[in-house]
């Protein structure tokens, strides 16, 4: 008498009779979860990208004041003899267009201690965007914060305050504003995108020289504009 023994169809009879065959449902489910793996990767890949490129758009522009003999500060360290004509120099075309480009600040701590109160930043700045403070050391106390103004205190180099700056200021540019060594050390660090340079027609004689400490390098100029008050606003490009 023969005996038969029942078998479990085979994967290709298995198709043949209808029955699902589960080692091709099981490769099915990991090629599907692989592709979902790399398309997120791609996604996260091209966030990425898409960020980088953004931050390559936004230029760096270091802008300040010179005298005539090249300082941005006298002997004492204040600057006020290059501002004599600020209030009118607010209403100019120039700040006005540079009101609209930027999209945050970054200045030395220097130049940000320069304001008697630090909370006057979140009610009367020229500039309604994030500030970034370069410095060694936060203040014990957070400056207060508000229409449009958020303040960042960088204390990893300048580098990394270039780096904060740019991300916050999205698809506009970074203006640095005064300070002489912060200007220059963003010079050394290669950094700037753009030197607006505006002259003053005072000489102090001495003070803070604002290349100081810098090394030789080429520029371009890209224009040249008489400002109200007497001033010339010199703009370049670094080569």
């Amino acid at each position: 008498m023969m005996i038969r023994l029942h078998r479990s169809p085979s994967s290709s009879m298995a198709r043949l009779i209808g029955q699902p065959d589960l080692c091709s449902v099981s490769n099915w489910t990991s090629r599907e979860n692989q592709l979902h793996n790399r398309s997120s990767r791609a996604t996260e890949q091209l966030v990425a990208l898409c960020k980088w490129l953004e931050m390559r758009m936004t230029k760096l522009i270091a802008g300040t004041t010179i005298s005539l003999d090249g300082f941005t500060a006298d002997a004492k360290g204040s600057p006020a003899a290059l501002y004599a004509d600020f209030a009118e120099l607010q209403q100019s075309e120039a700040m006005q267009h540079a009101y609209r480009t930027t999209g945050a600040v970054i200045m030395g701590r220097r130049s940000f201690d320069m304001a008697e109160d630090p909370d006057s930043y979140a009610e009367d700045y020229e500039f309604r965007t994030p500030l970034i403070i370069v410095t060694a050391k936060p203040p014990a106390k957070h400056p207060k914060e508000g229409n449009g103004v958020s303040i960042i205190f960088a204390t990893s180099g300048v580098a990394d305050a270039v780096r904060q700056a740019k991300q916050a200021a999205g698809d506009r540019d970074v203006t640095c504003v005064g300070g002489g060594m912060l200007i220059q050390s963003l010079l050394r660090e290669s950094l700037v995108d753009e030197l607006q340079i505006d002259i003053a027609p005072v000489i102090l004689g001495s003070g803070l020289r604002l290349f100081e400490n810098v090394d030789q390098r080429k520029l371009k100029l890209t224009s040249a504009t008489s400002l109200a008050g007497g001033r010339t606003s010199l703009v370049y490009e670094p080569l």
